[in-house]
């Protein structure tokens, strides 16, 4: 499948490793990494941008279900192997059928969802509203400023944005799938308004954000997924 993603947002706040641990399914773990004062954090993403031009590989996009907005909170993780990846805690999309049809194909906790972008010049406001399940809510203001330096491997911005796997449940098994673009270019943003209940969604505490950034956009292409085994009843999430 191939798609272009644009105007991310990627707000990071940090939480207590054990308390997201919970959340995961064995034998997946919390990958970490150290905060500012130099402790161990889980670090929890809150990613809202658009998406456009979703077409199977070698088919035209379907009209009505090429380009519509999405929002997902996600943790990263790491398998007993070393292999590391993204888990999604969720994510929201204003389009109901592409959330049956990532569910069903993918496995990935989609929530349909009301949602609206608004830009002007460098100031973009995002605002969605989960529609069923637990009543996510979101709203965020930010402007947009000038590139940032290229991250570097091992740095916190490279550590955060650079994922190219996922992982996800599907009948009762551990699946994972490629995702294929090129590095992000990322730029400055402020946040002047942030308003959300994703701690409420995880059951934890969340402080301020603990990293911000911005990309205009990547093109993408995710491949299908793979099964890597399957799961004990007891720890189906």
């Amino acid at each position: 499948m191939r798609q272009k993603w644009h105007d991310l947002l990627f707000v990071h706040f940090t939480a207590a490793p054990e308390a997201i641990a919970a959340l995961l399914p064995a034998p997946l773990e919390i990958e970490t990494f150290p905060d500012a004062s130099g402790e161990p954090k889980a670090w929890i993403g809150l990613v809202p941008f658009g998406m456009k031009d979703i077409a199977l590989s070698l088919l035209p996009p379907v009209p009505g279900t090429s380009s519509f907005l999405e929002a997902n909170v996600r943790t990263y993780v790491r398998q007993p192997n070393g292999e590391t990846g993204v888990w999604f805690i969720s994510l929201d999309a204003a389009n109901p059928l592409a959330c049956r049809v990532a569910r069903t194909t993918f496995g990935l906790p989609y929530f349909p969802a009301k949602m609206s972008m608004r830009r002007d010049a460098d100031v973009i406001e995002y605002e969605s509203k989960r529609l069923r399940g637990f009543p996510l809510k979101l709203r965020v203001r930010y402007r947009v400023f000038d590139p940032l330096p290229k991250p570097e491997p091992g740095s916190l911005d490279h550590w955060l944005v650079e994922r190219y796997r996922l992982y996800a449940v599907r009948r009762g098994a551990l699946l994972d799938g490629m995702v294929y673009h090129d590095p992000y270019e990322l730029r400055g943003v402020e946040i002047q308004e942030l308003e959300h209940n994703v701690a409420e969604q995880l059951g934890c505490e969340l402080r301020e954000p603990a990293h911000c950034a911005y990309s205009p956009g990547v093109s993408v292409s995710i491949g299908a997924t793979r099964k890597i085994l399957q799961l004990p009843r007891s720890k189906i999430t």
